[in-house]
């Protein structure tokens, strides 16, 4: 799979997909997330199974459509992954409703560990 590198903008996060990786830090609210997204949910969709992968997400801020497609992608790998994926997530302190996000996530999905790690 070839990676794919997206630089941060005041709206968007940096993002990051690799083989075995996926890193997703800053904040994101784009207009059209769907559109955003689509390249990495289109290299996921191309491979067959992932023999392990991790996620890395430091998520300032993130909007419902931003949401509905990370929850997408993450789901997506969990289902391709022969392993358990592990998903870790820093969360600052203060974020109580990216903590209940993230617990939210992990009740829906299937095949993966979750790390939540609080920022103080």
């Amino acid at each position: 799979m070839k990676n794919i590198e997206i630089k941060n903008t005041v709206k968007t996060p940096y993002i990051k997909l690799t083989d075995n990786s996926l890193i997703i830090t800053g904040r994101s609210y784009p207009e059209m997330a769907i559109t955003f997204y689509k390249p990495i949910m289109d290299r996921i969709n191309e491979v067959d199974s992932f023999d392990d992968f991790k996620v890395f997400m430091d998520i300032e801020y993130m909007n419902t459509s931003s949401n509905k497609a990370i929850s997408y992608i993450i789901k997506n790998i969990a289902d391709k992954t022969k392993s358990e994926v592990e998903v870790d997530w820093i969360i600052d302190e203060d974020d109580e409703s990216m903590v209940d996000l993230s617990e939210s996530y992990k009740s829906m999905m299937n095949n993966t560990k979750f790390i939540v790690e609080i920022r103080y």
